[in-house]
């Protein structure tokens, strides 16, 4: 028997493992889920070792050593990870039911789910790909994480709570980019696996996305999409194949799913544009998302003539220029001349260009409030950061700007800087209460990188409004060494934090470390 491979716990062995498991409860493409006498809400996931290709023993070695770092609300968390010679044994949150069950109980009762629970699974089942996928992202003790193919999502593998309103992401084929010797086997299952997976054995990002594709057309007809009909895939997706998606009665639904199953990986909806389209107002934020990945598309074609306007030896490769590096557009910003700025949008001029610290114009127009600007650029230059890792929503927060970040949430809310802050951890910071009451329910229960979540830094920083505001969403959560801000406000002899946080029992959650792209 070998040792530990990991243990986030500290509270198993692997001898008083082995004794604690208990019945089958489930068996799956990668072994045999057993309940946990000792706990009800853990199981235990038994992998043989026997048996396994290489390039599956691989995967499962990536997998003890990466899995278990990863903190996000809809990715099974691994509590713990033991070897033997002929097994791994990886201990994890109990859920009990999947989405196929749920799928299954629906047809059953010649029922089939609403648009709305569709809409919330997709919202969850995007947001932890986008943290799966992010190659930036952090592990609670800052180093980075790689960016993650799941390879094998399915219905079976998206877990449910009792109440059905929390899932979470299992039984990862894993493949981390840019590991060819994973790549070459697939153990995906077919009538999920998107064409260059089928055809070529190719696996990219997008490829979890077309399998997402094929769910959401699961859960909106009660069927699988049966796109090849016993033909060979290199046969059936061929030059201007297109998705029948006439069962799709919801536009909504539909409109998602032509920007999901298509041929072209590139042109496939990202798991972060997919999650910001389910984050709010659903029908608007669909275009919104859409229309912004259209005019980017443009920007990045239109980008070299813009460098040859600016004076192409002024630019570096990443399109930042010299010394402030600050371009026309930049300027009329700071000036405040909005006929100015309407004129260079118009003319097309210095979209995406940065300055010597990395900022965009939106970022410039968030710190300084200019509404109008940042209404201009939002569809043109949203979801970009500076070199220290902000998004323009975070230069809004960290500026107090009610009114921008207002605008700004709707694309840029939930993204991290290289420290692991939030825009509500920078605006609780500054003491910008409105500005925290805006984003407290898309950004609470989060960590940064010295594992503490907003309402900790409002209790350190002594912010009694901001604590009303955030213990509401983060009570009982913990940092890494398991403490509560009600710990930090006793600790630090803060009597209004603590008489509004005695109000909550101490209900102890763990954060999420997440970072989207």
């Amino acid at each position: 028997m070998s040792d530990i491979e990991h243990d986030s716990s500290e509270t198993y062995s692997l001898d008083s493992l082995l004794k604690d498991i208990g019945h089958p409860i489930g068996e799956g493409s990668y072994g045999t889920v057993y309940s946990l006498k000792s706990s009800p809400h853990k199981v235990v996931k038994e992998t043989p070792i026997r048996g396994l290709r290489p390039s599956a023993l691989t995967a499962l070695e990536i997998e003890s050593r990466v899995l278990p770092r990863m903190e996000h609300p809809n990715i099974v968390k691994y509590e713990a990870i033991k070897r033997t010679d002929q097994f791994f044994f990886i201990v994890m949150k109990y859920y009990p039911k999947s989405l196929d069950q749920l799928i299954r109980t629906a047809i059953r009762s010649n029922e089939s789910l609403s648009t709305e629970k569709i809409f919330m699974i997709v919202n969850q089942l995007a947001s932890g790909l986008a943290y799966l996928h992010n190659p930036d992202k952090m592990d609670s003790t800052g180093q980075p994480l790689p960016a993650i193919i799941h390879r094998d999502l399915k219905p079976t593998n998206i877990l449910i709570n009792n109440e059905e309103t929390e899932i979470a992401i299992a039984d990862f084929g894993l493949c981390i980019e840019g590991v060819s010797n994973i790549n070459m086997s697939s153990i995906a299952t077919p009538c999920y696996s998107s064409p260059e997976a089928l055809i070529s054995k190719t696996y990219v990002t997008a490829t979890d996305m077309w399998s997402v594709g094929v769910i959401i057309y699961e859960m909106a007809t009660g069927r699988r999409p049966d796109f090849l009909a016993g033909r060979c895939p290199d046969k059936v997706f061929t030059k201007g194949w297109k998705a029948p998606l006439s069962n799709i009665q919801n536009p909504d639904l539909r409109l998602v799913l032509e920007h999901l199953l298509v041929l072209d990986p590139l042109e496939r909806l990202t798991a972060e544009e997919l999650f910001q389209m389910t984050c709010f107002d659903r029908r608007t934020h669909i275009l919104s998302v859409l229309k912004i990945r259209e005019l980017q598309d443009a920007i990045s074609h239109d980008l070299a003539s813009t460098k040859s306007v600016i004076g192409t030896s002024m630019l570096d490769e990443g399109g930042s220029l010299p010394f402030t590096g600050e371009t026309p557009l930049m300027d009329s910003i700071r000036r405040g001349d909005i006929d100015e700025l309407r004129k260079l949008v118009e003319n097309s001029q210095s979209f995406g260009a940065r300055n010597a610290s990395g900022m965009t114009a939106l970022m410039i127009a968030a710190e300084c409030g200019n509404l109008d600007a940042v209404r201009l650029l939002l569809p043109l230059e949203a979801n970009k950061r500076c070199n220290c890792g902000r998004t323009a929503l975070m230069y809004a927060a960290k500026n107090s700007q009610l009114e921008t970040a207002r605008e700004l949430m709707t694309v840029e809310v939930g993204k991290r800087n290289k420290s692991g802050k939030t825009a509500l951890m920078l605006a609780t910071e500054e003491g910008a209460v409105e500005l925290v009451a805006l984003l407290a329910k898309y950004e609470c229960n989060l960590r940064n990188a010295s594992g503490l979540t907003a309402l900790m830094i409002a209790v350190k920083k002594r912010i009694t409004e901001a604590v009303e505001i955030l213990a509401e969403y983060e009570k009982g959560v913990t940092d890494k060494a398991g403490k509560t801000a009600l710990s930090y406000a006793i600790k630090l002899r803060q009597e209004p934090a603590i008489e509004i946080l005695s109000r909550y029992p101490e209900e102890h959650v763990s954060a999420s470390s997440k970072q989207n792209t």
